[in-house]
């Protein structure tokens, strides 16, 4: 459906910019400020992504009683399977978290900043335009916690809209890890799974179910790497959310090789091993953006303004 947003200008906190905008939903979801074009490139994406989390769901409503190499690898321990269940299960329903505000009914909102539309909190603290942050920082998306809102950058669109059909990760059985395929990996061991339009919305969407459970703490930073993710602990696996896209994608995929779980010990070996070029971070926040918080002060819709 089509609407006018209104959006805060950055020149001054209480003048508010009118811009024509779709509004359009999938269940749910909401796009603001995309444009038609996009919005539909969007629409088809989103869709996708929700049919591919049914094998992911299934699989997680199961590994209570009798795990799979995806959820071991993963995520560990079964007792957690029911909590990993109902994230993917909120992703596919949409369900608010969030009180609804005039442009968003509580439920993720995928927003596509303009220069001078809203400002936002850098994760140093930096507060600005939300599109000069996109660029200065080549995020590709960012979750702004806790608040409907995800930003998709300019980064984003330059992304395949879907995964490869060969997106599986492949293990070395000499060094009980998953290789880095090159070129498919283009900045880390497993990039070629999440790096595209797909997995990146479902990481976010990730964030924002995450962000709205009781008690949670965020797991900072995020790990991206494949082999530094299926290393982490089984409680911090549940706050790492490209944890629930490698197991969502794998499973989706089909994918059968998997490595040898390790001891406590053995993890945090490998968790702190950053010399080994198959498993560096460092390039991987060029296309997956941390989740931001927001304090209260900051986000403030009830005058009809988007205060970040």
């Amino acid at each position: 459906m089509a609407t006018s947003l209104y959006v805060p200008s950055t020149r001054n906190a209480n003048t508010l910019q009118k811009r024509d905008a779709t509004w359009p939903t999938v269940g749910n979801y909401q796009f603001v400020n995309c444009g038609d074009d996009i919005t539909n490139s969007l629409t088809k994406v989103l869709t996708t992504l929700l049919y591919a989390l049914n094998p992911g769901l299934k699989d997680a409503q199961t590994s209570h009683s009798h795990p799979t190499g995806a959820y071991e690898i993963f995520f560990k321990d079964p007792q957690n399977a029911p909590f990993v269940a109902t994230i993917i299960r909120n992703i596919t329903a949409g369900p608010a978290m969030y009180p609804p505000g005039p442009h968003t009914t509580g439920s993720p909102t995928f927003i596509c900043p303009k220069k001078g539309d809203m400002n936002v909190r850098s994760p140093d603290g930096r507060v600005g335009d939300a599109y000069t942050q996109c660029i200065e920082s080549s995020t590709a998306a960012r979750y702004l916690g806790p608040t409907p809102w995800i930003i998709l950058c300019p980064v984003f669109f330059a992304q395949p809209a879907l995964p490869p059909n060969d997106s599986c990760p492949t293990v070395n059985p000499h060094t009980n890890r998953f290789i880095r395929k090159i070129p498919a990996d283009k900045t880390t061991a497993g990039s070629s799974v999440w790096q595209n339009q797909l997995w990146i919305l479902f990481h976010e969407m990730v964030h924002y179910y995450l962000y709205a459970q009781p008690g949670y703490v965020n797991f900072y930073p995020e790990v991206y790497n494949i082999n530094h993710a299926w290393a982490l602990s089984a409680k911090d696996s549940l706050r790492n959310s490209e944890n629930f896209v490698y197991y969502a994608a794998t499973v989706y995929a089909n994918c059968t090789d998997w490595p040898v779980l390790l001891r406590d010990n053995e993890r945090e070996l490998m968790a702190a091993d950053r010399d080994d070029a198959d498993v560096v971070d460092e390039d991987s926040d060029a296309v997956a953006g941390d989740a931001v918080e927001v304090s209260e002060a900051e986000f403030d819709d009830s005058a009809g303004a988007v205060n970040f």
